[in-house]
């Protein structure tokens, strides 16, 4: 027989394969079975998880994307497989294009609502990224589960008037009329990850995929990761006063687990700090 997997022999009638702790030859190690002779168990796959970058190149001011899936490739210590949701292809290697349209009359979070409810279609769980964020240090899917809120949303002494605002609030309000409580403001930006069955049960009560609601909020209060961390490791940049300083950037970079920028807090200084780090993946 040819082309036959690497351990694995066939002598006319049986399948046999190599136990790679004492040798022995056996018919059932390639159904993951114990070896008979020293006990040896073959470790099942670990099964990939998809990393799903919205995106837009309208909206796209730099090539952050390409150092933010760096960043993942660097630094994301599960199996996993990148995927670029939107109407433009950038075409990046190692990774595979969803085309989604974008309907230009919508907000950022009507568009993403269309988005997470084909990604709940199509994967069983996922990492939602977008291309301004970084992972700065080895990170896995646990450590992203459980990435603590920005603060108790009742020590806010306003609700602010932008439209951010209102749709922060408004998602506390219909969070609150379902009786949750204490309620957290989870629009960290840092990565997210989501169970499809969770997200969908949410979206039944919650007009997640709608865009009326910030989902990270509604689907960590009510999924809370436990225990509840409280320290940020995120380091965010946004004027450009915060990321002018080189000696403070190396400092972030050193101690903070993510990263994170607007296009006013992408400096110069802070451009070339994110190349020197993921400009090789």
């Amino acid at each position: 027989m040819k082309n036959l997997p690497n351990g694995i022999d066939f002598d006319g009638e049986i399948y046999w394969s190599t136990c790679p702790e004492c040798g022995r030859k056996q018919g059932d190690m390639g159904n993951n079975m114990k070896c008979w002779e020293c006990g040896y168990t073959p470790m099942p796959h670990k099964p990939r998880i998809a990393v799903i970058y919205p995106y837009s190149a309208k909206k796209s001011k730099w090539q952050e994307i390409n150092y933010s899936i760096g960043s993942i490739k660097k630094n994301f210590m599960e199996p996993h497989k990148i995927f670029i949701m939107g109407e433009d292809n950038p075409e990046i290697a190692d990774t595979q294009y969803i085309y989604h349209y974008d309907n230009p009359t919508f907000t950022t979070e009507q568009n993403n609502g269309g988005k997470l409810e084909k990604c709940v279609a199509t994967f069983d769980k996922f990492i939602w990224m977008n291309d301004d964020f970084y992972l700065l240090k080895p990170t896995d899917a646990t450590r992203i589960m459980t990435n603590p809120p920005l603060r108790n949303m009742a020590d806010y002494k306003s609700r602010g008037t932008n439209r951010w605002h209102k749709l922060l609030w408004n998602t506390f309000d219909m969070l609150k009329e379902a009786g949750i409580d204490p309620i957290f403001n989870f629009a960290t930006h840092t990565p997210q990850f989501y169970i499809s069955e969770n997200l969908t049960a949410a979206a039944k009560q919650f007009p997640i995929f709608e865009g009326k609601v910030l989902v990270e909020t509604v689907y960590f209060n009510l999924f809370r990761p436990w225990p509840l961390m409280t320290s940020q490791e995120k380091a965010g940049f946004y004027t450009p006063k915060q990321s002018q300083n080189q000696e403070q950037l190396k400092e972030k970079f050193m101690t903070c687990r993510y990263l994170n920028h607007d296009d006013r807090g992408l400096t110069p200084n802070l451009k070339d700090m994110i190349i020197e780090h993921f400009g090789s993946m």
